[in-house]
């Protein structure tokens, strides 16, 4: 293996790495039966998104926040769907990028 080809799959795995340490998250209200969902972005594992921010992300024009035991049924969860849509165009890009790296390499030997 070549050293860009090891500088692309350190790179893929860097941005794997980075992308289980501060995964998509998402929420739904339980209360509306699963209609009112929305996405919460990015956030370190070990420190989800507030209730706060769950509620604001889920309705945008409230113009204040429920009582605490209301805000206590908004929980983040990771949003599974994302992360694996990124880790499949990781490994996408990852996989043609070494492609076309070894196409280019056989390409000169032979001229």
């Amino acid at each position: 293996m070549r050293t860009m080809e090891r500088l692309i799959i350190a790179g893929a795995v860097c941005l794997l790495l980075l992308l289980f340490l501060y995964p998509p998250w998402m929420s739904v209200d339980s209360q509306s039966g699963g209609r009112v969902h929305a996405a919460l972005g990015h956030y370190a594992i070990w420190d989800p998104p507030p209730p706060e921010s769950i509620f604001l992300a889920l309705y945008p024009n409230a113009r204040e926040l429920p009582n605490a035991e209301r805000l206590a049924d908004f929980r983040p969860r990771i949003n599974r769907v994302r992360i694996v849509i990124y880790v499949l165009a990781i490994v996408v890009v990852c996989s043609l990028s070494i492609l076309m790296l070894r196409r280019r390499r056989r390409r000169t030997q032979l001229h």
